[in-house]
This record gives C-alpha cells, structure tokens and sequence, in this order.
C-alpha cells in the first residue's frame, strides 16, 4: 500500500529537495536522481500552477496531486533504489537511491 506522506513546509536543512517544474519546460524532476542515507527524507516542492505527483513505481510512496507552493515528503527508511514518476506525466520521471 503507498504511503501518502506528510504535506507540509520542509526546509533545506531537514530534507533533500527536489524541485517539481512545469514540464513543459524541464520534462523532468530537479534533479532527477538523488542519494539519500536510509532514514533521511526527501521532499518535492511543487513549483508549477499545473498538478503534478510524486508516485513510486512499486507503490511505496505518493503523493496526492499537488500545485504551486505545496510540498511532500517521505522518509527513507530501506536501502534500495525506489523509481518514481507523476502519475499526471508519465514522462516525468526520476531516482532516489538509499544507502
């Protein structure tokens, strides 16, 4: 079962950010692979007036379809490598890998 996260303000200093933009003009998540230490968070921070999600391919996290100044997060607790996309924009896709 995907776990929804928390959906609130992150800052810098207790995740790793990745900027969610319009596709239109990147295509991709900001930056599209990221290594994290098992128990670290990572946050998307939503950056464009269209919704988009951030969606495990294996169905470990998502988040709800989200616009402009919101963000998500989800803690890391398991080494691997979890793959994730918009379920929007399929197009958009990117890496987390946990150590």
């Amino acid at each position: 079962m995907a776990s929804r996260g928390t959906s609130h303000a992150v800052t810098a200093a207790a995740a790793t950010i990745v900027v969610v933009p319009d596709p239109t003009t990147i295509g991709t998540f900001m930056p599209p692979a990221v290594t994290v230490k098992a128990g670290d968070t990572v946050a998307w921070a939503f950056q464009d007036n269209n919704p988009h999600t951030a969606s495990s391919d294996m169905a470990v996290f998502s988040s709800l379809p989200s616009t402009k100044g919101k963000t998500y997060s989800y803690r890391f607790t398991r080494p691997g490598t979890y793959r994730y996309h918009c379920s929007i924009h399929p197009e958009m896709m990117g890496t987390i890998t946990v150590g």
